[in-house]
């Protein structure tokens, strides 16, 4: 089954690949999905995380975004280093600038660890870098606008504010080792304590 997507250029088609995930239970997700969204591609989006989402030891998705100046960033670049890759909803915003800020506090951690840190979301190049500058961020922040890794990491999900249901980021983070597997991944993000959260995973590695 393959969905052409309309909201993102830049993504490929959505292919359910066979798999354990039977056709019953992917046209009941897709009903309960729509009830919701009455749209396809939203749904489609949703299964397809379902049946991909990413475990321990799997092989990390590759990506290659702008930074807040513009230069590509690629994970293929960085093999032999550790990787830790946090998705975060929104630029300069209370949450988000709390996590920015102790993840910070960690410059020399990350360093003995040799470890880089990356933040990705929605946001364009001229929103990261004034977020940069404003809060003297010491580590690059990577803009997917169109959401693509987002989706290729099951982080652009449902979301519910006020008791509505809308797609968004998923505040999430992966510890991708030198080999390009993740080692680790937090799926329960405390914004204020994040920063502890990475650090208890870099000193196991």
């Amino acid at each position: 089954m393959r969905v052409k997507t309309t909201h993102s250029p830049r993504c490929a088609d959505l292919t359910l690949e066979p798999c354990w995930f039977s056709i019953e239970k992917e046209r009941s997700l897709k009903s309960t999905y729509l009830a919701h969204y009455n749209d396809m591609h939203y749904a489609m989006v949703l299964i397809y995380n379902r049946i991909h989402m990413l475990k321990i030891r799997d092989t990390a998705p590759l990506f290659a975004l702008p930074n807040q100046d513009g230069k590509i960033i690629s994970l293929s670049a960085l093999r032999g280093n550790t990787v830790v890759l946090y998705f975060y909803p929104r630029a300069m915003t209370p949450g988000c600038t709390r996590q920015a800020r102790g993840l910070c506090t960690l410059h020399q951690e990350l360093a003995h660890s040799k470890a880089v840190a990356f933040g990705v979301s929605p946001d364009k190049p001229a929103r990261l870098i004034r977020f940069r500058e404003k809060e003297s961020i010491n580590f690059d922040l990577l803009s997917d606008e169109d959401h693509e890794i987002a989706n290729e990491y099951g982080v652009w999900g449902e979301k519910k504010f006020m008791g509505k249901k809308y797609m968004g980021i998923l505040r999430q983070t992966f510890i991708i080792d030198h080999t390009g597997r993740i080692h680790d991944k937090i799926e329960k993000v405390k914004t204020a304590t994040h920063h502890n959260q990475v650090l208890d995973i870099l000193r196991t590695m």
